[in-house]
């Protein structure tokens, strides 16, 4: 079980380091640690990468250790562009430092946020990095009950593992400047059509060529698909646009989408659509709740968890086009409201608390999982 972690000597708070720091583009670190600093946690500066002559200290700069991407231990933005080379030397050294942070006396943390990386190029490194990872954490916290049992099974992990809601983002992003109405002319969007959003990088794991085909096998005028976000490579983009065609109930308004348009592109829209093969934990989720979006997504416990009754369109297989038409037919009204309340309900303070007590080497009452003697 996580060790009793006393407080460094003269010591009055709780002092906690992250890794990696924000990956960039996506606020959940930082309101992630707002909730912590609300219960008097500390969080020490943010260091660019974890290494070994950091683990070996640790214990004499923090309390405890929270980890979070895999992959962005080796592979980070602020490196983007190094070759290949130079990620398998940064996972030989997030390794190492894994390891001493096992023997270091300094409870760990690791939050799972994905079971594997969606598009790793050094799927090797990425085994090793996550077992160490995986040996080194007291407390995984996974984002759902249903991907907490998964990850005991996929890790066979005999320590704690805890399911803990991924925070929302009511209130996180800028007003919007202009009306739904407004939003939907600059689009080209009627006004009276009902607008699926799909929103985010569009990378291979989501699918999207995949979805803008379901979409497209419904031939109902007054439907329309928009595919907001960031086009990963040429490629990509060449199978959105082949996807597309010349089918002109799809909008697509690629690029990064800037913070002040957040808000307007969600309430544009009518329901999100999540095309995911496999939905473990997703931010893009969350947003699409806390914008008051039901969510229609392949169908999976979290997403029933988090987005529980008509909050959600959960679908199988082959079963997008009809889970589009489903989504339609409900009621609007209530639809909306179930998924602000499934947003409201998903507090970043409830997963700051089986953080911390991770951190103090208390388990949350919830983790249901044996004591292990070797720690």
């Amino acid at each position: 079980m996580p060790r009793p972690a006393p407080l460094r000597p003269g010591a009055s708070t709780l002092r906690v380091a992250s890794f990696p720091p924000d990956p960039g583009g996506n606020p959940y670190l930082t309101l992630f640690e707002q909730a912590l600093a609300r219960r008097g946690i500390e969080q020490a500066p943010h260091q660019p990468l974890l290494t070994p002559a950091w683990a070996r200290t640790a214990h004499r700069r923090v309390d405890a250790v929270h980890l979070h991407w895999v992959e962005y231990l080796y592979q980070r933005d602020a490196v983007k562009g190094l070759r290949k080379a130079r990620s398998v030397w940064a996972g030989v050294y997030s390794e190492a430092a894994l390891r001493l942070l096992a023997r270091s006396p300094v409870n760990v943390v690791w939050t799972l946020h994905n079971l594997r990386h969606h598009e790793d190029s050094l799927p090797w490194t990425f085994q090793r990095v996550r077992t160490a990872l995986d040996a080194a954490a007291d407390l995984v916290i996974c984002h759902s009950e249903d991907a907490a049992q998964r990850a005991r099974a996929e890790l066979g992990r005999q320590r704690p593992v805890v399911g803990a809601p991924h925070g929302h983002f009511l209130g996180v992003y800028p007003e919007p400047r202009r009306s739904r109405d407004e939003v939907r002319a600059a689009l080209g969007l009627p006004a009276d059509a009902w607008v699926h959003l799909s929103f985010g990088h569009v990378r291979p794991y989501k699918r999207v060529p995949d979805m803008i085909e379901a979409f497209r096998s419904d031939p109902d005028p007054n439907v329309r698909l928009l595919v907001a976000g960031r086009l990963l490579d040429h490629e990509t983009e060449r199978q959105v646009r082949s996807a597309i065609g010349d089918d002109a109930r799809v909008v697509l308004r690629p690029g990064l989408v800037p913070d002040e348009e957040v808000a307007e592109l969600h309430e544009a829209a009518d329901s999100l659509v999540l095309n995911y093969r496999d939905l473990f934990s997703s931010s893009a989720l969350l947003l699409g709740l806390s914008f008051g979006l039901p969510v229609v997504g392949a169908d999976s416990g979290t997403l029933r968890e988090t987005a529980p009754g008509l909050a959600s369109v959960p679908f199988q297989p082959g079963g997008l086009t009809d889970a589009l038409r489903r989504v339609r037919a409900g009621d609007a009204a209530a639809s909306r409201a179930a998924a602000l309340a499934a947003a409201r309900a998903c507090d970043w303070d409830r997963l700051a608390a089986a953080a911390e007590a991770g951190y103090r080497g208390a388990l949350p009452s919830s983790a249901g999982q044996p004591d292990d003697p070797e720690r």
